[in-house]
């Protein structure tokens, strides 16, 4: 029998002691044995730490890592976790996600038959006190066809819109290949994207991945000063389209939608700045402007009849710290 090549799964950690127990019965109990389970913990005051422990007592595939300084972000935790992986794939979760028990093998299975870099699972949108909202998302594979195999340009600008979920499996070398840095909140989300632009070819697996919706207290369930992040990497995402010479009429729809949104942040900024600290309205205020600025700059450098047309009846105004 071939050796089976090793996974790495990263997990960050802080405070999930409610939802830890799902997740790492689904990953102890996977039907793909090789694997260390790397899982970051951000100074969780919860039982969280203990949980984990007490399993990596068990099974030596589980490594709690402790973190040094405090990161608060998802993307921390994979910038300091990746040192630790040492799998030729990468396999990331939330702390509240959780897979079904043959993930990792038809994901693993997949990639080694086609040679694909990335492999994409259902996207399953859970509720867990709600079954009837618990359902599969997204366009792809289309028609069912889990013997598709899409180009990673193709597959990027899909999941822009959401109609591909990010990368469930990943060989390693193209995550290590980024010079990750966690300056922006949703990180994450930005270097999971562009790990497709990197692909020879994207291809599925009929298997689950569970993103839970029903956390409220996840950080990304209300609206903080940093939320704002999530305009500017959008738009550093929409210029990867220039970079990588896609056609002018889908990197206009891209930058007319995100004109819109630039208006509708500021709008929510406009009326929310009174719940920020002066440290956090200057912060908020920051990354409008850069976003404005890197709008400015793909205009400039590209002519796109739409987004001009919207732009002479919805000025982009610069954001003014009072």
């Amino acid at each position: 029998m071939i050796n089976k090549p090793l996974v790495s799964v990263l997990v960050p950690i802080y405070n999930g002691e409610k939802y830890l127990p799902k997740l790492l019965e689904s990953l102890k109990n996977q039907t793909y044995q090789n694997l260390e389970i790397i899982l970051v913990d951000d100074f969780s005051t919860d039982s969280s730490v203990k949980k984990i422990e007490s399993l990596a007592n068990e099974d030596s595939r589980f490594k709690l890592i402790k973190r040094d300084t405090k990161g608060g972000r998802a993307i921390s935790g994979i910038v300091y976790g990746i040192n630790y992986c040492n799998g030729e794939y990468f396999f990331y979760l939330s702390q509240d996600d959780f897979i079904d028990l043959d993930c990792i093998e038809k994901c693993v299975n997949k990639s080694l038959k086609t040679n694909a870099d990335v492999v994409v699972a259902n996207f399953v949108a859970y509720y867990e006190n709600d079954k009837h909202k618990t359902r599969k998302k997204g366009k792809f594979p289309t028609f069912g066809n889990y013997n598709q195999i899409i180009s990673g340009k193709k597959a990027f600008y899909a999941s822009l819109k959401w109609y591909i979920a990010s990368p469930t499996l990943r060989k390693m070398s193209i995550v290590k290949s980024f010079n990750i840095d966690d300056v922006y909140f949703n990180n994450d989300e930005y270097y999971a994207r562009q790990t497709y632009l990197k692909a020879n070819k994207v291809v599925f697996a009929n298997t689950n991945f569970y993103y839970r919706q029903d956390n409220q207290d996840a950080i990304t369930k209300s609206i903080k000063y940093f939320s704002f992040d999530i305009l500017y990497n959008d738009i550093r995402l929409a210029n990867l389209l220039i970079d990588y010479n896609y056609p002018k009429r889908l990197i206009d729809k891209r930058i007319k939608e995100l004109l819109k949104s630039y208006n509708v942040w500021v709008d929510l900024y406009n009326n929310m700045k009174e719940q920020f600290c002066i440290e956090q309205q200057e912060y908020v205020v920051k990354i409008l402007n850069k976003s404005k600025l890197l709008l400015d700059e793909i205009l400039n450098k590209e002519t796109l009849f739409f987004s001009n047309l919207y732009l002479k009846f919805h000025k982009l105004e610069e954001i003014k710290y009072e």
